[in-house]
């Protein structure tokens, strides 16, 4: 699976309605909520959310990252001088301001250690004093500050596509289908337009496009009514408690700005056979019912050809 096709999903998805920096910053948060379930198995990974300060063996640093940061995330990769790296990103509050951290370890794999080498505040680079003291900072929180969830709720993971239904048809039967069947399925949209490497029908508050700007392909359904949308049936028009209690524990939670505006997002990732699912709702706020729903498929797609 290409890693770049999918980054590239939801700057295909918001292309009709955001900006430039509005899309560059959803691809960031699409990429780390990626490689924050491919990498949750990675042992260096496991390795440092399993880590503690000697003076407190009994709180993780995962434990203690969760309780202080929002939308915490980690990812492993490679550093330029072969380093195994675990890096974690997560909101906090700095000076008053929301800000994105970013900090990064490098892992001794032979001695069973690592250390913090890097921290940045909405990629402005911070220096070790200020680096060592928001960990002692987050080592403070206690378990209670974590950011309130859904812990009744069904994991995530045992949702499929096939369960949500949209307008009265299986979400797998719309991922599944090429532009024509979808005419054929919903009805004939309001706009059909192709052009640069994209297919898109339009309807009346939600569209439906393809994309091939790779060898291969994916597509979206953007929809500006999710109550056109039910799963058990059931609507999803709901507010941050009633999305999760429909569909279980989120992947991604937290306030997201685009083009200056703040939203609340709620991001699942649905495993499909073969290809994933990615689902996300946004909100005025966790207590106001979605206004827009965005589901994607990473796919082997039609070329223009097939058009």
């Amino acid at each position: 699976m290409k890693k770049l096709s999918l980054l590239m999903v939801v700057i295909l998805i918001f292309c009709a309605a955001c900006s430039q920096s509005a899309m560059q910053g959803t691809v960031k948060e699409i990429g780390d909520t990626i490689a924050n379930i491919s990498d949750s198995d990675n042992k260096y990974v496991r390795m440092v959310k399993g880590g503690y300060r000697t003076n407190n063996p009994d709180l993780t640093f995962d434990d203690a990252f969760s309780a202080f940061f929002a939308t915490p995330r980690w990812r492993y990769f490679k550093g330029d001088e072969e380093q195994d790296v675990v890096e974690f990103t997560g909101d906090c509050m700095y000076r008053d301001v929301r800000v994105r951290a970013l900090i990064q370890f490098v892992v001794d794999e032979e001695n069973g250690t690592f250390e913090e080498v890097y921290l940045s505040f909405n990629e402005v680079p911070q220096d070790l004093l200020t680096l060592r003291a928001i960990i002692e900072k987050a080592f403070e929180v206690e378990d209670e500050e974590v950011q309130p969830s859904s812990q009744s709720a069904a994991p995530a993971a045992n949702l499929y596509p096939d369960e949500i239904v949209f307008r009265g048809v299986s979400l797998s039967t719309i991922l599944d289908s090429y532009a024509d069947e979808i005419v054929r399925i919903i009805g004939t949209p309001k706009n059909d337009s192709i052009s640069y490497g994209d297919h898109t029908l339009e309807y009346d508050n939600f569209i439906i496009s393809y994309y091939d700007m790779f060898e291969d392909g994916f597509m979206s359904l953007s929809c500006w009514n999710p109550g056109d949308l039910s799963f058990n049936g059931v609507t999803l028009n709901k507010d941050r408690s009633g999305v999760l209690s429909i569909l279980g524990n989120d992947v991604y939670e937290g306030w997201n700005e685009y083009a200056g505006d703040s939203v609340y997002r709620i991001e699942y990732l649905l495993w499909d056979t073969p290809y994933p699912v990615i689902v996300y709702f946004e909100m005025s706020s966790p207590d106001d019912n979605a206004y827009f729903v965005s589901i994607s498929r990473y796919w082997d797609g039609p070329g223009e050809d097939d058009w």
